[in-house]
């Protein structure tokens, strides 16, 4: 039988896109998205705002580089952060395809960026 701290290791994980009601996303990552949700709909409350779309990735092994990479790629794409190092304000659909193309690669040599 595995230890509980075997079973609790999880090594996957996904990235996200979320979507806020004042043109403004965050990205991220989470290894239970349900929950993430949950913390993200309560912060966005606390200043007046609603989660209005979303994406998040399945659950995959290089789920932390692509979370980096999905920042880098923001920062370049929309310049700095509106809010902590994750929040930006620009077209989410932008960003949400690049989360996708990541999660998609195999090998990010391959294929033509969005």
């Amino acid at each position: 039988m595995p230890f509980l701290s075997e079973l609790e290791s999880r090594t996957d994980g996904c990235i996200y896109v979320v979507r806020f009601d004042n043109d403004e996303f965050k990205v991220g990552r989470s290894q239970n998205m349900h929950t993430r949700l949950r913390s993200l709909r309560i912060a966005a409350g606390q200043f007046r705002r609603r989660i209005n779309g979303g994406w998040y990735s399945p659950d995959h092994a290089d789920w932390l580089e692509n979370e980096t990479r999905l920042i880098d790629f923001c920062l370049e794409t929309f310049g700095a952060p509106t809010w902590g190092l994750e929040q930006f304000r620009g077209d989410y659909s932008v960003a949400r395809q690049y989360a996708e193309w990541l999660t998609a690669s195999t090998d990010l040599n391959e294929g033509a960026r969005p």
